[in-house]
């Protein structure tokens, strides 16, 4: 008799605790739910009217310059920054130069 009345005790526990998991599940759902709707909401109205072009999206005003620029133009700037980097090249050298003892240019 003793072995039945343990096993009624075990069974009494488990089906408890499964009901209590069962309804569990329905809770956390909605209130995953309605945390989101909170959540949601205010930032859906603060930007009901957005800044700039919606339909091409953000955009970055420092590419912009760049990318209107036509071929030509491109490769103007382009000379004209190997040009400035050989004058400073050219100078550097010419300060190390005149740094070394006995070299010293006209």
């Amino acid at each position: 008799m003793p072995k039945g009345m343990t096993e009624n005790v075990s069974r009494a526990g488990t089906n408890t605790s499964a009901g209590a998991n069962q309804y569990n599940v329905f809770s956390t759902w909605l209130g995953v739910i309605s945390s989101l709707n909170k959540n949601l909401m205010p930032s859906a109205t603060g930007c009901s009217r957005p800044n700039g072009p919606t339909r091409l999206g953000p955009t970055r005003s420092c590419i912009n310059a760049l990318t209107l620029r036509s071929a030509n133009s491109m490769i103007i700037r382009m000379r004209k920054l190997t040009a400035m980097t050989n004058i400073a090249l050219v100078s550097r050298i010419a300060r190390s130069i005149q740094s070394i003892p006995n070299m010293r240019l006209p």
